[in-house]
């Protein structure tokens, strides 16, 4: 690391050394973490969330409703999101500076993930509903 930032400046003289390549290739490798991130966390349901009134319902029937719904509202969340990031990938023409490359696949990252965590949505409201329909009361539950 150190030869490296001790080299920059020198070839930075050249002029046919440029770095600007640099920028573009974190830049869109950034966006591609977060939302991929994004979607891991979603994934294994360790996305951040308010827990006020599930704690309230602790092991009653009708927390998996309420989870439920917020699954639905969710939805509807990663539909629009899906929706309109293919608006902007679609309108993605222009190109990059430096290496020449559409911004549609930057902007891909976007519905790419939106559509996995849907997809993480469903499963997750599927399993709502399951446990809904066939909720049993145990000691644990009527402890709550």
């Amino acid at each position: 690391m150190n030869v490296f930032f001790r080299w920059v400046p020198i070839l930075s003289l050249i002029p046919s050394f440029s770095m600007g390549w640099f920028d573009e290739i974190v830049e869109m490798l950034f966006a591609w973490l977060v939302f991929t991130a994004s979607t891991l966390l979603c994934r294994n349901k360790e996305h951040f969330k308010v827990e006020l009134i599930q704690m309230k319902l602790g092991g009653k029937r009708s927390l998996y409703l309420l989870e439920f719904f917020i699954n639905l509202a969710t939805l509807a969340f990663f539909g629009a999101l899906l929706f309109y990031g293919w608006k902007l990938a679609e309108g993605g023409v222009q190109t990059t500076p430096v290496l020449r490359m559409q911004k549609r696949w930057l902007y891909m990252c976007v519905p790419f993930n939106s559509l996995l965590m849907t997809i993480y949505t469903i499963r997750d409201a599927a399993e709502n509903i399951r446990k809904f329909a066939f909720f049993q009361k145990t000691a644990e539950t009527e402890a709550i």
